[in-house]
């Protein structure tokens, strides 16, 4: 998860003159054929 923030900061902030936001969610998924999944998503406005 740590590269996945990095990058986020690296191409959406350092070349965004405006303000920028990041979101970080982490959801639990389960499912019967993955009963331990995650969802990871970040986003960012750059």
């Amino acid at each position: 998860m740590k590269l996945l923030v990095e990058n986020a900061i690296q191409h959406g902030f350092s070349q965004s003159a405006a303000p920028a936001i990041l979101q970080i969610t982490i959801m639990n998924e389960t499912s019967k054929q993955y009963p331990n999944a995650c969802v990871i998503s970040v986003k960012n406005a750059g």
